[in-house]
């Protein structure tokens, strides 16, 4: 686990869009190899991610939170938080991602947990809910330890042209520790 007062969480801007393109595209590449096709993932991911970045930070929606987690001045993950997204599950977790390298030293920990305060901030009733790849299964085992219960499925039209299973995980409010 990182050193805590390394590990600084703080909100995104719009000078660390291109930091979080190349984390975000970073990640796709490794988790999502197997799931979508190679050649979608070994082309160039982080343009894409850029202008959708970009636009999230240049126009956000009122109900966005996007947090980043440095590490001694570093970037290695961030989180996004859309508030009141469903009548049925609450906040929607829209994004969590770590550098590859950044995995199994609690960053992502942090991060879901500083994600879950804010959205206690802002509307304490409100559950939480995320969609995860079915084949995610480090993802999966992160948000069953956490007490996230798989609620629904669907699939998941990706931007390779596949169809990925997804699941929706889930939290009440009061499950929101």
């Amino acid at each position: 686990m990182p050193n805590d007062t390394t590990l600084v969480i703080a909100p995104a801007t719009i000078a660390d869009i291109e930091a979080i393109a190349r984390i975000h595209a970073a990640s796709w590449k490794t988790t999502y190899r197997g799931s979508l096709r190679d050649d979608f993932l070994d082309g160039d991911i982080e343009t894409d991610k850029r202008q959708h970045w970009t636009k999230r930070l240049t126009q956000p929606p009122a109900n966005q939170t996007l947090l980043l987690a440095r590490q001694n001045g570093v970037l290695m993950g961030f989180a996004c938080l859309l508030a009141h997204h469903s009548d049925q599950w609450g906040h929607l977790l829209d994004a969590i991602h770590l550098d590859p390298n950044a995995k199994r030293q609690g960053i992502g920990s942090r991060l879901f947990a500083e994600i879950i305060t804010r959205a206690r901030a802002i509307a304490p009733d409100a559950g939480l809910h995320l969609y995860v790849n079915q084949s995610n299964h480090g993802a999966c085992r992160f948000y069953d330890a956490r007490g996230g219960r798989i609620v629904d499925h669907f699939d998941w039209h990706a931007p390779d042209g596949s169809t990925v299973p997804r699941h929706i995980y889930a939290w009440r409010a009061a499950e929101l520790n």
